[in-house]
């Protein structure tokens, strides 16, 4: 741990940060840390929201995905059926990558024109949650990084408790950089090994690291 604080600082970004990318392994508890950071007065964002919101009915991503991958990966609604296109782009990495570079452009519109919403409101901090914040590139385009580390070994038995079988736990976390490398790449790490409020605390910690700078 840094000195004083629950969090590790790995490299000290140049200025105060307003605006910071949490990422992490799948199953890391992004969503949870974002919750406690809302509940703690940080404005919050997550990419995955943007993302389900764009893929449902009338969403800019629906047609373009159906003229992709078919009309199988299309619900009944008119929305994009998630299910259906995990089962596809997840044991196709040509096909994740068609995926991705569809995608990515559309969120990361979407995530800076929250960015200038945050730096326009005085003394806002801003944390937006982006799974494939590295892998899609996005990492340059915030004041600072955060990864959640958390144990290899602990992510399985998470993703099994959401009902996935182990052969697809273990795609879905091949599908993303290791959670070493993550870590590694990340300004700040927050670890997540214990309670919900061992990650409360380690997220009040960092707020207040952030709003003292």
């Amino acid at each position: 741990m840094s000195p004083n604080h629950l969090f590790v600082v790995r490299r000290r970004p140049a200025g105060r940060p307003r605006v910071v990318a949490l990422t992490g392994p799948i199953a890391g508890g992004k969503s949870l840390a974002l919750l406690f950071f809302a509940a703690l007065g940080a404005r919050t964002v997550d990419a995955d929201e943007v993302t389900h919101e764009l893929y449902g009915a009338g969403g800019a991503l629906a047609p373009a995905l159906a003229a992709l991958f078919g009309p199988g990966v299309m619900a009944a609604d008119g929305s994009v059926d998630r299910s259906a296109l995990a089962r596809i782009v997840f044991s196709d990495a040509s096909a994740l990558r068609v995926l991705n570079t569809t995608v990515h452009p559309l969120v990361r519109a979407r995530l800076a024109a929250w960015r200038e919403e945050v730096r326009a409101c005085a003394g806002a901090i801003g944390v937006a949650a982006i799974p494939l914040l590295f892998e899609a590139g996005l990492d340059g385009d915030w004041d600072a990084t955060a990864c959640l580390e958390v144990p290899e070994e602990v992510l399985v038995p998470r993703l099994l408790a959401r009902g996935l079988t182990e052969a697809e736990a273990r795609t879905r976390l091949a599908a993303q950089l290791p959670p070493a490398e993550k870590a590694a790449r990340a300004d700040y790490l927050l670890p997540n090994t214990g309670t919900p409020e061992a990650l409360r605390a380690v997220c009040a910690d960092f707020l207040a690291a952030l709003r003292e700078d």
